[in-house]
């Protein structure tokens, strides 16, 4: 009722993820809060807010340190939920996404790489569709063999 921000209820995974106690997180919010990295604070603080003015959840990723100091990444989402006394009430979740965020970016990483390797070789790709029974030729593919609208697969010898 004071409108300072308190958590009602926090996981006892919140030692685990941040080294932090359960009745500590729940005396003191800035200890959590305080875990995220100075330059992501302004970011979700503008999301908390553009939730609180629409009621819609916010979703954002950000990276967070362990207790150990490893930065991990984490997915944050919550969505805000008006009180009958006219409070707001928070539901959210932390899920640890770096291993999903680890793959993508060793995807790209790959298919960078793969793109350089094409193009420095002078290669294209292709694949063939059989649902359509039709072959699909990349980009590389399609400007080494001289195919455009007007001069299709079929005319090229």
């Amino acid at each position: 009722h004071d409108g300072r921000m308190r958590f009602t209820y926090i996981s006892n995974a919140i030692e685990r993820l941040h080294g932090i106690p359960v009745e500590a997180a729940l005396g003191d919010p800035a200890l959590v809060y305080g875990r995220v990295r100075v330059e992501d604070r302004e970011r979700i603080a503008a999301a908390e807010e553009r939730s609180f003015l629409t009621g819609e959840p916010f979703d954002e990723i950000l990276q967070v340190p362990t207790p150990d100091g490893d930065l991990r990444w984490k997915r944050i989402t919550s969505m805000p939920r008006r009180l009958p006394d006219g409070r707001t009430a928070w539901d959210g979740l932390e899920t640890d996404v770096t291993e999903q965020r680890r793959a993508q970016d060793e995807a790209r990483r790959n298919a960078e790489h793969l793109e350089l390797a094409l193009q420095s070789a002078r290669m294209g790709t292709w694949e063939w569709d059989s649902a359509e029974q039709k072959l699909i030729l990349s980009a590389d593919a399609r400007e080494l063999l001289g195919v455009t609208p007007d001069r299709p697969i079929e005319n090229i010898h």
